[in-house]
């Protein structure tokens, strides 16, 4: 039993300092010289839980990560989004911090849209790691074409009314949901492309369902967007492996 809450603490200490680093770096408390710090902490301390069955719990927080932290004033989180007791606590969650260290989002958006585009994408990927739980696929640790399209389905049937709204639109020149981010200046990149436009905007279609051979997945709009092969490979990446974007 012991072992069992030991455990528990180290994962919920996981999500919180990991969300804690993605607001601070928002707020100008956390300086570009310690994100990238804490980056090498979660590179090098990397822990996987394979009793779960599931997908694979964030790293155990070295002690230089918490004292890094504590640099900073902790209660400011508080209360500043709903983030602080949802995140999905998988890897999935490091599309939340190369998000929030884009140098060309923090240069051509405001931190309060960046923080918006934070809760939504953070909502979308809770609804992908239960959906991927209830499912049971990628037990092991990948994602194939077929779960996709089966990921995709379910999501569809199950969350579309959420999907939809985390997702948003920039419609009408207002934007709402992931697309305060999206099409925004960012630059960063990983897998070759740019990560907030086209990686991570094209894991968020999920939730749309797919074209009728069921090669590529629909945008908000019913068309035609990434195919099913790019989003299996980069959705198993972003769950179990570790991304190191490349700055524009």
């Amino acid at each position: 039993m012991k072992n069992k809450v030991y455990k528990t603490v180290q994962k919920i200490s996981a999500s919180v300092a990991i969300l804690a680093t993605v607001l601070l770096s928002l707020s100008g408390e956390l300086h570009a010289g310690d994100f990238e710090d804490w980056q090498r902490i979660l590179e090098k301390h990397n822990r996987w839980d394979r009793s779960q069955g599931g997908l694979a719990m964030n790293p155990v927080v070295s002690n230089s990560a918490r004292q890094l932290l504590t640099r900073y004033k902790m209660q400011t989180i508080t209360g500043k989004t709903g983030l602080t007791s949802s995140i999905t606590g998988t890897r999935l969650d490091q599309t939340l911090s190369i998000l929030a260290s884009d140098r060309g989002l923090h240069q051509k958006i405001s931190s309060t849209d960046l923080i918006q585009g934070l809760i939504a994408a953070n909502q979308l990927n809770n609804i992908i790691v239960d959906s991927v739980n209830k499912l049971g696929i990628g037990r092991d640790r990948k994602i194939t074409p077929d779960e996709i399209r089966q990921l995709s389905g379910y999501i569809a049937a199950n969350h579309r009314s959420e999907w939809e709204l985390y997702h948003g639109d920039d419609e009408g020149n207002e934007e709402t949901g992931y697309h305060f981010v999206q099409n925004d200046g960012g630059n960063s990149r990983i897998f070759g492309q740019k990560a907030a436009d086209t990686v991570i905007d094209g894991i968020y279609h999920l939730g749309f369902g797919t074209t009728a051979d069921g090669q590529n997945l629909l945008n908000e709009d019913n068309n035609k967007n990434i195919s099913v092969a790019d989003a299996a490979n980069w959705l198993s990446s972003l769950l179990y492996g570790n991304i190191v974007p490349v700055q524009g």
